[in-house]
């Protein structure tokens, strides 16, 4: 029933930061060395977020290298972008979902924000075909696809000004991701069951 408004998302996000924001490539070779097995922290990437951390490959990284990544910290509720490959993939980050204790992100994506805000509901704005329709409007044509922060903060958003109504959307949306996940689970329950009983209906 209320009013919404147009804000550009550079308004709306307090925080809109990457992995390269904490310095040069040279500062970060000499500050960043990854490691393939468990250290202080766990170098988030796109692909865990899209996995679920079920790869198997993990990064992790030591805590002069967490310390030196400080701007993309994951100790607070935040969204994160793909800038570089898959662009218009949107995930919410839940610092106890995560399953290491200190998390930084990882490179070639962006890390976005808000304090005031209620990112849940932000998160699902980001989905939608209005932002999505804009976005693809930013993202460079040739060769790999890609944009940048400074287009991002550009981009309007149509949203709610009261935080209680961004709240109530937020729970709303979330609460239909958990049905579909549920109902995903479900069907590859199902599906299994099948194939076993499949195999050994043609046991000889």
């Amino acid at each position: 029933a209320n009013a919404w408004e147009q804000q550009k998302l550079g308004e709306v996000f307090e925080t809109v930061t990457d992995y390269v924001a904490a310095g040069s490539f040279a500062d970060l070779a000499e500050n960043v060395v990854y490691r393939d097995t468990p250290n202080y922290a766990q170098l988030v990437r796109t692909t865990d977020l899209k996995n679920g951390f079920h790869s198997g490959s993990n990064v992790y990284v030591d805590k002069k290298a967490f310390d030196f990544l400080y701007r993309v910290n994951l100790d607070k509720e935040c969204i994160i972008l793909p800038n570089i490959g898959n662009c218009g993939e949107v995930y919410l980050v839940i610092p106890d979902d995560l399953p290491y204790k200190h998390n930084v992100l990882g490179p070639n994506a962006i890390l976005i924000r808000s304090d005031t805000s209620d990112n849940v509901f932000l998160s699902i704005l980001l989905q939608g075909k209005d932002f999505q329709e804009k976005l693809s409007l930013i993202i460079s044509p040739n060769g790999q696809t890609k944009f940048n922060k400074t287009e991002l903060k550009q981009i309007s958003l149509n949203m709610p000004k009261q935080s209680d109504e961004q709240h109530q959307l937020g729970a709303y949306f979330s609460q239909l991701d958990r049905l579909i996940t549920l109902h995903r689970s479900k069907i590859d329950k199902i599906k299994n069951m099948k194939k076993a009983m499949l195999d050994q209906m043609f046991i000889q």
